[in-house]
């Protein structure tokens, strides 16, 4: 029995059919209502989505807890909020690699989500946070690509186009940083499906 706030579902384990997926991180998943999402897409029942709130750059205590779940996950997203930036690289890239090797050790798929961009406007405000995001970014596409794990790209669904990569103003709330409901449904829900449904296939 997996038990998700005030939701209940039943699950099997993941070898009969069950996918159960979970989404690691601060106010976009919990906003993003992320466990409804199937509903929204109107996948089959066999597809569950779960949200896990940690609001810090290390999901470390997270990651582990999911791999000592006594029901099987079938993948992990891992996402990081703008907020935790400007960061060092170094760090962050240990991190990742860190989560990366438990989660595959315990044959639970890593997905990688790049990070929301921010507008122009907070840009200003902020020195160093957008360019630092971006950098963290550019190295979460080119692990991925490295290591033959799935990206979650949610910079390129939200950014204003690929020569200028901050947030657009219709997506963002007054901060700059935090996203409207609306972004959510328009441009962050339709991206999900192909990524869930290439490592879904892996266990069937």
């Amino acid at each position: 029995m997996l038990l998700h706030k005030n939701l209940k579902i039943k699950v099997t384990p993941r070898e009969s059919g069950t996918k159960y997926f979970v989404l690691v991180g601060a106010s976009v998943g919990k906003d993003w209502d992320f466990e409804k999402l199937p509903q929204r897409l109107r996948v089959s029942s066999d597809i569950v989505f779960g949200y896990r709130t940690k609001y810090a750059f290390d999901k470390s205590d997270e990651i582990n807890a999911l791999v000592s779940m006594p029901v099987p996950v079938t993948g992990v997203i891992i996402k990081e909020c703008a907020a935790y930036f400007p960061k060092d690289i170094g760090e962050s890239q240990k991190l990742i690699n860190d989560w990366v090797k438990i989660l595959s050790s315990h044959s639970v798929t890593p997905i990688l989500a790049t990070v929301a961009p921010v507008t122009k406007e907070h840009d200003v405000k902020h020195p160093g946070r957008f360019a630092s995001l971006l950098a963290f970014n550019d190295f979460i596409r080119d692990y991925a690509s490295r290591e033959g794990l799935l990206v979650l790209d949610l910079e390129k669904s939200l950014r204003i186009g690929d020569t200028d990569r901050h947030l657009r103003n219709e997506h963002a709330q007054p901060d700059g940083l935090h996203l409207v409901k609306k972004a959510y449904r328009e441009a962050l829900d339709g991206i999900v499906l192909p990524v869930i449904k290439e490592t879904a296939n892996k266990f069937k």
